[in-house]
């Protein structure tokens, strides 16, 4: 119940953190895991080349799970 409970609040932060996400950065996301588009398709989508989308998703990914890192360690503070 505790393991369900921290993916849960997990679930939540990233619902938070994505609406805080430029929404270019957000089109990107959706693209790629709502959508489930290749990276290819991303790239002429977006204008941009393979190698960008591939570090640029490296980012995305890097600042979400800051701000969920973020986001539970104030939740944890007296």
């Amino acid at each position: 119940d505790r393991r369900a409970d921290e993916l849960n609040r997990r679930a939540e932060l990233l619902r938070h953190c994505l609406k805080k996400l430029p929404e270019r950065h957000r089109a990107i996301v959706v693209w790629r895991y709502y959508d489930e588009c290749e990276v290819e398709t991303i790239a002429q989508k977006s204008d941009r080349s393979v190698v960008a989308v591939y570090r640029l998703l490296s980012r995305i990914r890097e600042a979400l799970n800051d701000c969920i890192s973020r986001q539970l360690a104030a939740s944890r503070m007296p």
